[in-house]
């Protein structure tokens, strides 16, 4: 089931496109593979950012009820009834994460590949170039790691969660702090400040076919992220 219908497909897509590309590169047929994934994706993607925009916006309803309920049954409910309030579905953004964790495999698999079998996998109606440049750009081989491409994804990946993630805000002394706000806060941090760490430690483990992908896929949330605030901000002022 993997192989029929994300491995044969993604190894197929790339060779159409590294058909289409420059000198057969295939690293520009991997970005232009993501950016063809994250635009059929886009719907998905987009409710994940809007819904995270809400949840900023209620986040200080959400911390007071916090606060005055103690009890973990009412405090879920009225947390639920100012979801239900702001047409808010906070695991909204869970089915676009699934989706792409297939896709993620298969052009792991291919990348380990190296386009050895491109012959035995191409469809019928697909015809692969005669030669690939399996050399993104010239310098940099697709099928080995590279500090340079981990340290952009670490990068890419930590202003893409600057930008989504509000700042986890400083826990009062003279409050006390609950286990939903401790934990709030805590995965705040982490996803901003710890996770790029982690992304550029396994970046300095995978190929360069898959990191690629990963970069590009932030700089596209990114400019999405843009969009959306802009989106927002003119739907503001008008």
């Amino acid at each position: 089931m993997f192989n029929l219908f994300f491995y044969q497909p993604i190894y197929n897509i790339l060779l159409f496109l590294g058909s289409l590309a420059p000198a057969h590169d295939m690293g520009v047929a991997i970005i232009a593979l993501t950016l063809v994934v994250r635009g059929a994706l886009s719907p998905l993607s987009h409710k994940m950012l809007t819904t995270q925009k809400k949840l900023r916006e209620i986040e200080p309803q959400l911390t007071a009820i916090r606060e005055k309920h103690k009890n973990a049954e009412d405090q879920g409910r009225r947390i639920m009834e100012v979801y239900k309030q702001h047409n808010v579905n906070p695991f909204s953004g869970f089915a676009f994460f699934i989706i792409q964790i297939p896709l993620f495999f298969a052009l792991y698999r291919v990348a380990q590949d190296n386009f050895a079998h491109a012959a035995e996998v191409a469809y019928s109606f697909v015809t692969p170039p005669d030669s690939f440049a399996t050399v993104f750009l010239n310098m940099f081989p697709l099928s080995q790691p590279n500090i340079i491409f981990a340290l952009v994804a670490g990068i890419s990946f930590f202003i893409q969660a600057w930008l989504s993630i509000p700042p986890p805000a400083p826990a009062d002394p003279k409050k006390e702090q609950s286990f939903m706000s401790d934990f709030t806060r805590g995965m705040a941090i982490q996803s901003r400040y710890v996770l790029p760490v982690i992304i550029t430690l396994v970046s300095l483990k995978l190929s360069v076919a898959v990191v690629l992908y990963i970069i590009t896929s932030n700089l596209f949330t990114i400019g999405h992220e843009l969009y959306v605030r802009r989106a927002a901000l003119q739907l503001a002022t008008a």
